[in-house]
């Protein structure tokens, strides 16, 4: 119940942010979040052991995040699209770990063979 109404408000929210700031202006932020998310995810790795680093790369995962609700919420047409899109995704990357996982056991088998 709390879940639902928080998701209703989160909802109420984009749209007076959609009504305030335009749909166009929304999707230019949207840009600029997901910049900000590749520039702190490259600190992030860069220097793995600065706390600032993970609480910036912690951040941006949430704004790019908040910017994708926004999005689904301005375009709920897009709904099946980006689900399909999503599912299609997971299965090529599945295929690719499982291709992956099965050359590396032939190469851990091989290693072995030869000592």
């Amino acid at each position: 119940m709390v879940e639902k109404i928080l998701i209703e408000r989160r909802k109420k929210i984009y749209q007076d942010i959609k009504e305030v700031f335009g749909e166009k202006n929304q999707i230019i932020q949207l840009m600029e979040e997901c910049a900000e998310l590749i520039q702190a995810s490259n600190k992030y790795i860069r220097y793995p052991t600065e706390s600032s680093r993970t609480k910036d790369f912690a951040e941006e995962i949430g704004d790019v995040e908040i910017m994708l609700e926004q999005m689904k919420t301005y375009y709920p047409f897009l709904k099946e699209k980006i689900e399909t899109s999503k599912k299609k995704k997971l299965l090529k990357i599945n295929r690719k770990v499982n291709k992956i996982r099965k050359e590396t056991e032939k190469i851990g088998k091989i290693g072995k063979n030869t000592n």
